[in-house]
Protein backbone atom coordinates (compact mmCIF):
# COMPACT_ATOMS: atom_id res chain seq x y z
CA UNK A 1 0.00 0.00 0.00
CA UNK A 2 1.38 3.55 -0.97
CA UNK A 3 1.44 6.17 1.64
CA UNK A 4 0.05 9.77 0.44
CA UNK A 5 2.73 11.49 -1.02
CA UNK A 6 3.44 15.22 0.77
CA UNK A 7 5.53 18.37 0.30
CA UNK A 8 6.60 21.06 1.87
CA UNK A 9 7.79 24.47 0.23
CA UNK A 10 9.04 27.64 1.19
CA UNK A 11 10.12 26.78 5.03
CA UNK A 12 7.05 25.08 5.16
CA UNK A 13 6.59 21.70 7.34
CA UNK A 14 4.55 18.52 5.81
CA UNK A 15 3.32 15.56 7.98
CA UNK A 16 1.69 12.91 6.17
CA UNK A 17 -0.04 9.63 7.57
CA UNK A 18 -1.06 8.75 10.97
CA UNK A 19 1.49 10.20 12.82
CA UNK A 20 2.08 10.87 17.00
CA UNK A 21 4.96 12.70 17.44
CA UNK A 22 6.80 15.35 18.78
CA UNK A 23 8.14 18.42 16.19
CA UNK A 24 11.13 19.28 17.07
CA UNK A 25 14.26 21.67 16.10
CA UNK A 26 11.66 24.17 14.49
CA UNK A 27 13.20 27.53 13.75
CA UNK A 28 10.18 29.87 12.59
CA UNK A 29 8.58 33.39 13.28
CA UNK A 30 5.49 32.15 13.18
CA UNK A 31 3.94 29.00 13.03
CA UNK A 32 0.24 27.81 12.24
CA UNK A 33 -0.69 24.55 13.45
CA UNK A 34 -4.23 23.14 12.89
CA UNK A 35 -4.93 19.19 13.12
CA UNK A 36 -8.26 18.29 12.90
CA UNK A 37 -8.74 14.53 13.28
CA UNK A 38 -12.11 13.13 12.43
CA UNK A 39 -11.92 9.98 14.76
CA UNK A 40 -11.35 12.82 17.73
CA UNK A 41 -14.56 14.90 15.76
CA UNK A 42 -16.89 12.15 15.41
CA UNK A 43 -15.76 11.11 19.66
CA UNK A 44 -16.95 14.46 20.17
CA UNK A 45 -19.71 14.55 18.27
CA UNK A 46 -20.95 11.45 19.69
CA UNK A 47 -20.49 12.84 23.52
CA UNK A 48 -22.85 16.08 22.39
CA UNK A 49 -25.51 13.79 21.12
CA UNK A 50 -25.49 12.10 24.71
CA UNK A 51 -25.23 15.05 26.43
CA UNK A 52 -28.58 16.44 24.64
CA UNK A 53 -30.71 12.73 24.85
CA UNK A 54 -29.61 12.49 28.46
CA UNK A 55 -30.93 15.89 29.24
CA UNK A 56 -34.09 16.12 27.05
CA UNK A 57 -34.89 12.36 28.68
CA UNK A 58 -34.90 14.47 31.78
CA UNK A 59 -36.96 17.41 30.93
CA UNK A 60 -13.79 11.81 8.60
CA UNK A 61 -13.69 9.44 5.53
CA UNK A 62 -15.76 10.47 2.88
CA UNK A 63 -18.84 11.87 5.24
CA UNK A 64 -20.46 13.96 2.33
CA UNK A 65 -24.48 13.23 1.73
CA UNK A 66 -23.97 14.69 -1.64
CA UNK A 67 -26.39 17.08 -2.59
CA UNK A 68 -28.74 18.37 -0.55
CA UNK A 69 -32.56 16.05 -1.62
CA UNK A 70 -35.52 18.35 -3.05
CA UNK A 71 -37.52 17.12 -0.06
CA UNK A 72 -35.27 19.37 2.28
CA UNK A 73 -34.96 22.09 0.16
CA UNK A 74 -39.29 21.81 -0.31
CA UNK A 75 -38.49 22.44 3.79
CA UNK A 76 -35.90 24.87 3.81
CA UNK A 77 -37.56 27.18 0.91
CA UNK A 78 -40.64 27.34 2.93
CA UNK A 79 -39.01 28.35 5.84
CA UNK A 80 -37.13 31.28 3.83
CA UNK A 81 -33.71 29.61 5.04
CA UNK A 82 -30.93 29.65 2.12
CA UNK A 83 -29.81 26.58 0.93
CA UNK A 84 -26.29 28.32 1.06
CA UNK A 85 -26.49 28.36 4.87
CA UNK A 86 -23.45 27.34 7.01
CA UNK A 87 -25.36 24.95 8.56
CA UNK A 88 -27.11 23.20 6.27
CA UNK A 89 -23.42 23.33 4.03
CA UNK A 90 -22.15 21.47 7.18
CA UNK A 91 -24.53 19.18 7.27
CA UNK A 92 -23.94 18.37 3.53
CA UNK A 93 -20.65 17.84 4.63
CA UNK A 94 -20.62 15.80 7.41
CA UNK A 95 -24.49 14.45 7.87
CA UNK A 96 -22.89 10.70 6.86
CA UNK A 97 -20.98 10.86 10.00
CA UNK A 98 -23.64 12.18 12.19
CA UNK A 99 -25.47 9.20 11.16
CA UNK A 100 -22.85 7.02 11.57
CA UNK A 101 -22.36 8.51 15.60
CA UNK A 102 -26.00 8.40 15.97
CA UNK A 103 -26.02 4.78 15.25
CA UNK A 104 -23.12 4.01 18.04
CA UNK A 105 -24.68 5.68 20.89
CA UNK A 106 -28.19 3.87 19.72
CA UNK A 107 -26.64 0.70 20.88
CA UNK A 108 -27.40 2.07 23.99
CA UNK A 109 -30.52 4.10 23.75
CA UNK A 110 -32.89 3.35 20.81
CA UNK A 111 -34.45 6.66 21.01
CA UNK A 112 -31.63 8.86 21.29
CA UNK A 113 -31.98 10.83 17.95
CA UNK A 114 -35.70 11.61 19.04
CA UNK A 115 -34.49 13.20 22.34
CA UNK A 116 -31.92 15.06 20.37
CA UNK A 117 -33.98 16.47 18.30
CA UNK A 118 -36.75 17.10 21.05
CA UNK A 119 -33.88 19.02 22.98
CA UNK A 120 -33.12 21.55 20.11
CA UNK A 121 -37.47 21.48 19.62
CA UNK A 122 -37.52 23.01 23.05
CA UNK A 123 -34.89 25.86 22.70
CA UNK A 124 -36.62 26.99 19.16
CA UNK A 125 -40.47 27.02 20.60
CA UNK A 126 -38.74 29.00 23.27
CA UNK A 127 -37.53 31.43 21.03
CA UNK A 128 -41.17 32.39 19.73
CA UNK A 129 -43.07 32.85 23.42
CA UNK A 130 -44.81 35.84 22.31
CA UNK A 131 -45.39 34.93 18.91
CA UNK A 132 -49.00 34.68 17.97
CA UNK A 133 -49.98 31.51 16.39
CA UNK A 134 -51.48 33.04 13.23
CA UNK A 135 -48.27 34.89 12.84
CA UNK A 136 -45.43 32.13 13.70
CA UNK A 137 -44.99 31.10 9.69
CA UNK A 138 -44.15 34.96 8.95
CA UNK A 139 -41.79 35.66 11.86
CA UNK A 140 -40.28 32.49 11.09
CA UNK A 141 -39.38 33.16 7.05
CA UNK A 142 -38.60 36.97 8.21
CA UNK A 143 -36.30 35.58 10.84
CA UNK A 144 -35.08 32.12 10.22
CA UNK A 145 -31.51 32.56 9.61
CA UNK A 146 -31.53 33.98 13.01
CA UNK A 147 -33.64 31.77 14.85
CA UNK A 148 -31.38 28.76 13.59
CA UNK A 149 -28.22 30.76 14.83
CA UNK A 150 -30.20 31.32 18.11
CA UNK A 151 -30.92 27.49 18.40
CA UNK A 152 -27.31 26.67 18.04
CA UNK A 153 -26.10 29.01 20.18
CA UNK A 154 -28.62 28.15 23.04
CA UNK A 155 -27.52 24.34 22.79
CA UNK A 156 -23.84 24.90 22.79
CA UNK A 157 -24.13 26.93 26.00
CA UNK A 158 -25.74 24.08 27.06
CA UNK A 159 -23.52 21.59 26.06
CA UNK A 160 -20.97 23.71 27.74
CA UNK A 161 -22.61 23.75 30.95
CA UNK A 162 -23.19 19.90 31.07
CA UNK A 163 -19.85 18.38 30.26
CA UNK A 164 -16.55 18.78 31.35
CA UNK A 165 -14.92 17.94 27.97
CA UNK A 166 -12.77 20.88 27.05
CA UNK A 167 -12.83 21.40 23.14
CA UNK A 168 -11.87 23.88 20.49
CA UNK A 169 -14.87 26.24 19.83
CA UNK A 170 -15.09 26.10 16.24
CA UNK A 171 -15.44 21.78 17.01
CA UNK A 172 -17.79 22.08 19.37
CA UNK A 173 -19.69 24.84 17.31
CA UNK A 174 -19.34 22.44 14.45
CA UNK A 175 -21.11 19.19 16.69
CA UNK A 176 -24.16 21.57 17.85
CA UNK A 177 -24.63 22.64 14.75
CA UNK A 178 -24.83 18.86 13.02
CA UNK A 179 -27.38 18.19 15.44
CA UNK A 180 -29.41 21.06 14.87
CA UNK A 181 -29.20 21.07 10.93
CA UNK A 182 -30.78 17.33 11.34
CA UNK A 183 -33.21 18.71 14.14
CA UNK A 184 -34.52 21.52 10.41
CA UNK A 185 -34.22 19.20 8.41
CA UNK A 186 -36.82 16.97 10.32
CA UNK A 187 -38.75 19.82 10.83
CA UNK A 188 -38.27 20.02 14.84
CA UNK A 189 -37.04 23.25 14.72
CA UNK A 190 -38.57 25.71 11.89
CA UNK A 191 -41.69 24.83 10.42
CA UNK A 192 -43.25 22.10 8.78
CA UNK A 193 -44.74 22.51 5.50
CA UNK A 194 -48.26 20.80 4.56
CA UNK A 195 -47.46 17.32 3.78
CA UNK A 196 -43.82 17.48 4.68
CA UNK A 197 -41.69 13.77 3.86
CA UNK A 198 -39.08 12.36 6.02
CA UNK A 199 -35.78 13.38 5.21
Amino acid sequence: MNDPKVSAKSGSVAIGGDVNASITNINAEVINLEIFQESEFSSLLGDVIVQFAQHSSAQYKDTSRGPVRPEVIVKINHNNLTPKHRLLSDWTRYGNLLEECYLGVEQENPNVRLLVRRTASVAYESLLTGVKEADRIEYVRANATGLVNQVVDLLLQEYKKSTEVKVKQEIAHLAVSLVVADAVIECDVLERPENAVAA
